[in-house]
């Protein structure tokens, strides 16, 4: 991402990657797999508490992000640059 960013002539400000501090428990959740059909919509049906404390530690890596901190990986990336000019 960040080789086409500056290869269409951006300058690269800040590259990160989000949700960085549940990719483990994301990873596991797709490495469920079954030989019966899944349900789509099963992975979104959690307890109320376990969706709480991860929406805490969304919540926390939010404000590390604010502060500074980048992460090597994860899931969705977080990426800004400037155009020239």
């Amino acid at each position: 991402m960040q080789r086409k960013v500056t290869k269409a002539g951006f300058t690269l400000v800040r590259s990160t990657f989000f949700v960085s501090l549940l990719l483990p428990a994301m990873t596991l959740s797709r490495r469920r797999r079954t030989t019966e059909k899944r349900d789509a919509m099963a992975e979104f049906q959690i307890p109320r508490w376990l969706e709480a404390s991860f929406g805490a530690v969304l919540a926390a890596q939010r404000w590390a992000i604010r502060c500074g901190l980048n992460f090597a990986a994860g899931g969705p990336r977080l990426v800004v640059a400037r155009r020239p000019g």
